[in-house]
Order: C-alpha cells, then sequence, then structure tokens
C-alpha cells in the first residue's frame, strides 16, 4: 500500500512500532547506555552570555547565518573570496575555532502544515450534509492536504536535504590558578563553579576587543556574524556531540508523516528545547542533555548512539595555494570539520622562516661536502620556506596557523569505509595529506565539539588568507516565511518553498505573473496556486478563458458560473462597490470602463466623460440613494441601507442619457450602449440585475469558453471588463466583513484583459488596491510581447511584484532577460527549463523552483 493510500485511510489508532531487524554490519547495539558519558562534557554552568567549561574557560559561539544565495547571487569562488576578505582583515593575534557540522531538516513542520490543514477541513466538515456542495469541498481539500503531506515525504526521504552550519568559538582561559582543583579531578561543588565564576568581568574585558575585530571583519566581507545566546550555543554542542549521519536516515519522514496522521509524534532524539538551559542547572544535569546515551571507542573509529565516525588529522598541504576544500561538499553523506585558527605576526613569523630556511640550507651545505645525495624533499622545504618568506616580507600577508580535523560517518560499518576512501581520494586529488586518528578518536572528537578545547595534540601548519578561504563557507538559505503558502520546491535546497504573499516586507507586492510558452505548465502552475492557496485557509476567485477549469472547480466543489451563454448567469456591470469612499467617483469610473470596452477605445475626461459622470448621478438620484441639493451639490442618502440587487442598471443610464436630446455627446454615447439594454442584442446579458451571490464561496470561476468560441473578440473584451468589475466588487465587500481571510484572484491568459480597453486599468488597479485588503493577483501569459506593446501594458510589469519565467522560446527568453536585468546566461536556462520548472524572481533574488504537487491535486 503506498504512504497516500495509507494516509488517506487512516484510522486514529494507536500502535506499536514494528520491530526492528539486525544489520549485520552494525557493530553493536547496546539498548541501554553501557558505560558513564559524563566526564565527554565539558560545559559546567551558563552564565549569559558565556559558557563556562571545566577547564575554566569561558566561552561565546557565533554563526554564518545562512546567505541569500539564488541561481546567480553567488559561486563558491565569491564566497571564497569574501572569506578570503574577512580573514585578511583579521589582525595578529586573532584565536578562534571554526565548526563545520549537519542539522538535518526535520520534515516533520512541512509534512504538519498539510497533515493539520487535512484535519481542520475534516473538523470543517463533521457535521455537515455528505451530499452538500460544502461537504465536498472539505473532503476534497483533506485529500489534497493529505496527499501533499504524502509528496512532501517522499521527496524528503529521495533527496535528504541536509543544512550544513558554520560556528566560529571564541574562548577566554583566565589561567589555570583560577580553577579549582576538584574541579581539575572531576568534582563539581558550586563553591568551585563561583571559584571560577569571579573571572567573568576579566572575560568580559577580554573578549569585547576579539569580538568586535571579527564581527567587523566578517560583515565587512558580507558575512554578518550572528552571535548564539546560551541556549543556541549549547544546541550546537548538543548537535555535535550527537552526529547525524545524512543519506542514512534512521526516521524517515514517511515514517513520521504516518506517524503524524496516527495522531503520534515518533520517537527522534531533537536537542532540549531553549527553555530548558537555564543558569541554575548544575553540571550533571547539563551533561544529562548534553550527553549521548553511549560512546563506543575503538582502535579506527567511534560508535555514537549507533552513529559511526572516524576522524582524521590533516597535517599537510600547499600553504599558499588555495586546496579547495570547499569540495567536501561534493562527498556523499556527512562530513564534520573543525579549525584552530592563529593569526601570526608577519614580522615573527618572517624571521622564523628566514632561521628555517637558514638551517635547512646549512643542513644542505654539511651533506654535500660529506658527499651525500641531494635531499630532494629538503630542496622542496626550502623553496617553500622561501616562497613563504617573500610573500610576507613583500607582500605583508600575515600568515594563519592551523589545526584541521575531519570527521565521516555512516550507520553501517561498510558504508563508512566506502566514505573513508572517497575522502582520502579527494584529499590526493586535491593535494592535501592526512592521517586517521587510531587510538585517539574520542580526543579527536572532543576537539571537534566547539567548546575552544583541544584535546589532541597537532603540529600547527601555516596558511594565508587565500588559501584558507577555500576550506568552509555558508549554507544557502531556505525560504519559509511564516503564514507563507506553498509555491512549489526551491531546487537551490531541495525544501518546500513558503511564500507569504502578504507579508510585512516594504517591497512584498501581492501581485505574481507566470509568463511561458504554450506547454510550459502555466496553467498548471495558477491552479496549483488556487489550491494552495485555499489549503491555506484563502478563497479564490478565477476566470477561466479556455474551459480548462471546469473539471477542476467541479472537483472541489466550488461555484463554475458560465457567462454569456443563454442560460447563463448575469452580471449588472452597474453594480455597486460596497467600500467605495465617494459613489459618485466610483460609479462613474465604473460606468466609463465599460462604456471604453464597448468602444474599444479610451475615453478622456471631457465631454463625453462628464455626460455619462452626469447619467449615473441622475441614476443614483432616480434610486433614492442620492438627493440633489439646491446649489447643485448632491448629497448621500441611507448609504447603509443600499443593496447590489437594488443597483441602478444600464438601461437606466441610457435612458437618461436620451432624455438630453440636444447634447449631441450624450446621444452617441445612448446609441452606442443601445445593443446591451432595451431591445438590443446583448441586452438580456448587460441590463438585468446579478443573479447570483458568491459572497461566502471559497472558489468562484467564471467561464468564458462559450464566448472565447462563439463571440467575436469585442464582446469576449467586455464580458471580460464585466467580470472584472464584479470581482473588484466582491474583493472589496468580502473584506469589509473579514479582514482576516484572504482572497486571491487568478487570471489565466491575460493577454486578452490587456487588449480590452479598460482592461489594463482594471488589472492595474487591483494590483494597486489589493495590498490593502488583502487580496493577491495571480495571472498567466504566453503572449511576452503584449506586455511590451504600449506604456499601458508596461504598467503592469511595474506593480508586478513576483514573475515566475517559465521554459521560453528563444526569441521571448531574450527579451526577459533585457526586461528583467538577467545575468548573463539566463536566456539559456530559460530556454531548456523544461515543463513545471522555471525562475522565480522576487524583488530582491532569483530562485529555481519546481512545481510538484501529486495528481490529487488535480492541477494537471
Amino acid at each position: 500500500m503506498g504512504l497516500f493510500s495509507f494516509l488517506n485511510g487512516k484510522k486514529k489508532e494507536k500502535t506499536q512500532p514494528e520491530p526492528e531487524e539486525k544489520d549485520p554490519n552494525k557493530l553493536s547495539d547496546p539498548g541501554k547506555p553501557t558505560a558513564d558519558t559524563v566526564d565527554l562534557v565539558s560545559v559546567i554552568a551558563i552564565d549569559d552570555p558565556f559558557l563556562i567549561t571545566k577547564e575554566g574557560a569561558f566561552v561565546l559561539m557565533f554563526e554564518i547565518p545562512e546567505i541569500d544565495m539564488d541561481i546567480y547571487g553567488m559561486t563558491e569562488r565569491d564566497i571564497c573570496e569574501r572569506y578570503q576578505t574577512a580573514l585578511g582583515a583579521l589582525p595578529p593575534g586573532t584565536k578562534f575555532q571554526m565548526t563545520v557540522f549537519e542539522d538535518p531538516f526535520d520534515p516533520s513542520d512541512d509534512i504538519r502544515y498539510f497533515t493539520e490543514r487535512s484535519e481542520g477541513f475534516e473538523a470543517e466538515i463533521a457535521y455537515e450534509d455528505p451530499i452538500s456542495a460544502f461537504y465536498k469541498q472539505g473532503q476534497a481539500l483533506s485529500a489534497s492536504s493529505i496527499s501533499m503531506a504524502a509528496r512532501t515525504a517522499e521527496i524528503y526521504d529521495r533527496v535528504k536535504p541536509i543544512r550544513r552550519r558554520t560556528v566560529l568559538t571564541l574562548y577566554y582561559l583566565p589561567g589555570a590558578a583560577n580553577v579549582a582543583r576538584n574541579i581539575v579531578m572531576g568534582q563539581y561543588a558550586e563553591a568551585d563553579i563561583e571559584e571560577i565564576r569571579k573571572g567573568k568581568d576579566s572575560a568580559v574585558e577580554n573578549l569585547e576587543e576579539r569580538i568586535s575585530v571579527l564581527q567587523s571583519a566578517f560583515s565587512g566581507a558580507g558575512l554578518p556574524l550572528v552571535q548564539l545566546d546560551p541556549a543556541d550555543a549549547l544546541n550546537a554542542v548538543w548537535r555535535t556531540m550527537h552526529p547525524f549521519s545524512s543519506n542514512d536516515p534512521e526516521v524517515t519522514a514517511t515514517d513520521i508523516a504516518k506517524n503524524l496522521v496516527l495522531g503520534q509524534e515518533i520517537f527522534k532524539k531533537d536537542p532540549p528545547k531553549a527553555d530548558e538551559w537555564t543558569a541554575d542547572l548544575t553540571p550533571e544535569q547539563i551533561s544529562g542533555l548534553l550527553s549521548p546515551n553511549y560512546v563506543i571507542e575503538r582502535k579506527d573509529m567511534l560508535e555514537i548512539d549507533g552513529v559511526l565516525m572516524k576522524g582524521y588529522v590533516v597535517y599537510d598541504f600547499r600553504p599558499n595555494r588555495p586546496t579547495f576544500m570547499y569540495r567536501l561538499n561534493s562527498l556523499s553523506g556527512t562530513w564534520l570539520g573543525t579549525l584552530f585558527v592563529e593569526v601570526m605576526d608577519p614580522a615573527v613569523a618572517a624571521d622564523k622562516l628566514s632561521q628555517r630556511e637558514t638551517q635547512l640550507s646549512a643542513q644542505e651545505m654539511v651533506k654535500a661536502k660529506q658527499g651525500m645525495l641531494v635531499d630532494f624533499g629538503v630542496r622542496q622545504e626550502v623553496s617553500a620556506v622561501q616562497e613563504s618568506r617573500m610573500q610576507l616580507e613583500t607582500a605583508g600577508q600575515a600568515p594563519i596557523n592551523i589545526r584541521f580535523f575531519v570527521f565521516r560517518t555512516a550507520l553501517l560499518k561498510k558504508e563508512l569505509e566506502n566514505r573513508c576512501r572517497e575522502m582520502e581520494s579527494l584529499f590526493k586529488t586535491i593535494g592535501v595529506a592526512a592521517f586517521q586518528a587510531d587510538y585517539t578518536q574520542k580526543h579527536l572528537w572532543r576537539s571537534y565539539i566547539p567548546l575552544g578545547v583541544m584535546c589532541t595534540e597537532q603540529k600547527r601548519r601555516n596558511m594565508n588568507a587565500p588559501a584558507l578561504s577555500t576550506f568552509f563557507w555558508p549554507q544557502r538559505k531556505r525560504y519559509n516565511e511564516e503564514d507563507g503558502i506553498y509555491m512549489g520546491f526551491d531546487e537551490s535546497t531541495s525544501l518546500p518553498l513558503f511564500l507569504d504573499p502578504f507579508g510585512a516586507s516594504n517591497n512584498k507586492t501581492p501581485t505574481f505573473l507566470s509568463i511561458g510558452r504554450p506547454g510550459a505548465g502555466k496553467s498548471v502552475w495558477l491552479k496549483t496556486m488556487m489550491t494552495s492557496a485555499m489549503i491555506a485557509g484563502g478563497r479564490v476567485m478565477a476566470v477561466d478563458i479556455e474551459g480548462e477549469m471546469e473539471e477542476y472547480c467541479r472537483y472541489y466543489g466550488g461555484r463554475y458560473i458560465e457567462v454569456g451563454t443563454p442560460n447563463g448567469e448575469l452580471i449588472n456591470v452597474m453594480d455597486i462597490q460596497l467600500d467605495t469612499d465617494d459613489p459618485l467617483i466610483g460609479g462613474t469610473e465604473q460606468l466609463v470602463a465599460f462604456a471604453e470596452a464597448v468602444r474599444g477605445a479610451a475615453i478622456h475626461p471631457g465631454p463625453e466623460w462628464n455626460v455619462l459622470a452626469d447619467a449615473y448621478k441622475r441614476a443614483l438620484v432616480d434610486r433614492e440613494w442620492l438627493k440633489e441639493n439646491y446649489d447643485g451639490s448632491f448629497e448621500v442618502l441611507n448609504r447603509d441601507g443600499w443593496k447590489s440587487e437594488d443597483a441602478p442598471l444600464l438601461g437606466d443610464i441610457v435612458d437618461i442619457l436620451r432624455r438630453d436630446q440636444s447634447n449631441p455627446d450624450a446621444f452617441s454615447m445612448s446609441q452606442m450602449l443601445a445593443q446591451y439594454v432595451g431591445n438590443g442584442v446583448y441586452a438580456s446579458y448587460f441590463n438585468r440585475p446579478t443573479t447570483f451571490n458568491i459572497r461566502d464561496e471559497r472558489l468562484v470561476i467564471f467561464g468564458l469558453k462559450h464566448v472565447n468560441t462563439h463571440s467575436s473578440s469585442n464582446q469576449l473584451r467586455v464580458y471580460l471588463w464585466q467580470i472584472l468589475g464584479l470581482i473588484w466588487s466582491e474583493v472589496l465587500g468580502r473584506y469589509m466583513k473579514d479582514h482576516s481571510t484572504a482572497n486571491n484572484v487568478m487570471l489565466d491568459e491575460v493577454w486578452a484583459l490587456l487588449k480590452a480597453p479598460g482592461g489594463v486599468g482594471a488589472i492595474e488597479n487591483m494590483a494597486r488596491r489589493f495590498r490593502k485588503r488583502k487580496a493577491g493577483l495571480w495571472m498567466a501569459t504566453q503572449e511576452v510581447r503584449e506586455f511590451l506593446d504600449s506604456g499601458d501594458t508596461k504598467k503592469i510589469l511595474s506593480i508586478v511584484g513576483n514573475t515566475f519565467l517559465m521554459d521560453q522560446r528563444p526569441t521571448e527568453a531574450s527579451l526577459l532577460q533585457n526586461l528583467y536585468s538577467l545575468p548573463a546566461g539566463t536566456e539559456n536556462v530559460l530556454t531548456h527549463l523544461g515543463t513545471g520548472r522555471g525562475l522565480m524572481v522576487l524583488p530582491d533574488k532569483i530562485l529555481r523552483v519546481s512545481v510538484s504537487v501529486p495528481k490529487e491535486w488535480h492541477s494537471y
């Protein structure tokens, strides 16, 4: 049975987990702690902002945050240059530890997002009539939510996305004299800890300047450091003490999804919550929270709670040339690394190098006099020393002493051996020499923990900033905005992308436009966004010109309103806009826009505009909604009593225009609108009150297939305008009734609207005013050039906040690259994206996104 089948047929039952099969490759499975692990934990106290270790050190941690790395934002080379800038700005005497560890992305929240919404829809319809449209809609949305939970879990298990974190540790050790004897012996009396705490003032004084230097150097290179509070720092320690092995998860996302549906939380050993780390914790309590259940040390590996680890000491590399250590990222599975860094004084280093050069040269001279063969290894060392000394003396580059340790992890012994061979091969390729830390694996592991404690003695090696810059770099940022809706999978992180169209960011505009060639997947994208919006709790109104959404609407229990057919629904083009501050202005603009759509040309303020405005005022007076005063002004009457069904009709306007026989503009306007009133051809569609109420509908789709197939393009545009006017009125009315629920308007094949006089203005009006009424505008088109034909259509592009560029024909790709000022090479990318994938161009970044949804969403 597939995962979706299981989830869709879920039962709220408590089930016992199946017993795990014993793997012959697993070294051991003790089940319970086999030895005391207290001595492995160095932290004995919390003294905000410090952690205090049993060595008497005060420890602070900083993290390089995830970096905005869109598809064209930065490459490894760009980031290495930033590291080089930061390292080159560090003065002599700077010391810190830099640790890289992997923190697995927990799929629970992403899966829970959909499972909780499924439960919400099930609860919503629990007491509804099973044959009602509302029940059908809830069932469909529940099924779509649970199928997306299954899809998310499957992608997590297939891709296994990992977050790599980089933590910098500063530490201050006042001196051995300040460390109580009992603590050194492994006993922790409160008095001893208080004795260490007396050194806090000196620690603050010592570290303040070092912190400033470090933050200034990294911030100046565009890598701002974030100081971790004690709870975050302890959780970083926890992660390094509970190593993870990527590509070998013990708990799959599929298991998590099943258990969430069953109402159970699957057991995962997660780090303690932030509120568990309190200043009054004893050393034993801290150790209990931090330490793993068991640690078994063997000659050449460690086993920590079932994870196997093998450590290496890197002891030789090319000191003044990049080692391209970032290629460790290409390894399959997990690698962990830590680097102890100390920036040296160039003058002192040059003097030592000069002494070493003299010593080596003297040795060579003695050997030559004795007739011994030339030692080419010594010759190479002399050359390297000379090169380093010359760089120090001429360029003033400060040498950086480092000690570098690397670990590989796996769950099975055979897999660990394979991964170690892979890393050893990489070391040879990039010119790095390393040895396995046999018999000292535990010491090496403790040196890796980001506490500034080095338990493994290792000779220092020197590098310069350019060479060292290739060692570590930040992780790509995941975009997962609070209250966001599902947009697809971000291909740079392999994680679901959630964006909030109504976020607080000043540059956030809730207007989206998808552009792509026929067959690129625009309609699928639009329907996916419709489902995402409804799952997130929003409501949707859409315009379907081609008739492709009828089955989709039927599946989700929505209201499909066919417009322009003999038996179709009717819309009063003069329907009121309930939240219009000035009904005269709003109604006049509505009437003028309709007249523009009929004529096929703009009507500017002037005589024709004035006769329409006057006719609208007279119609409202006839309805007793306005009162004309003696001075010619108008007064609004009983605004709260206005109702949509009582709104003036287009025929009322035409009658008023006809009565003004002396005015040629009024006569011409009445003639132009005559076919829509009285005995006109289209009077039965346009001169009638609105025949439906959609105020409380979750999904409404206006179908125009009949008009698109059987009517002229002019009539299609008039109907489109008519629908847009109603949608705008609905958005306003819904927002007045409910400020919290988002309304989303979806316009497929928007090029047809852009051709309609008044269409550009209507879309522009929506795009500019929707944000303040919690409404989003989503558009799709294949006609790129329609946006470039005139200044009016270009306005739409200027107010679109987010563009999804899907697969393009070469000519359109070139246009788009220039239009959006995209980086060189984007044109080629746009022509090779394939169906269902695209570039999400946001105000400040570009993401590569895959629209991945299960068939149960009925988007295809």
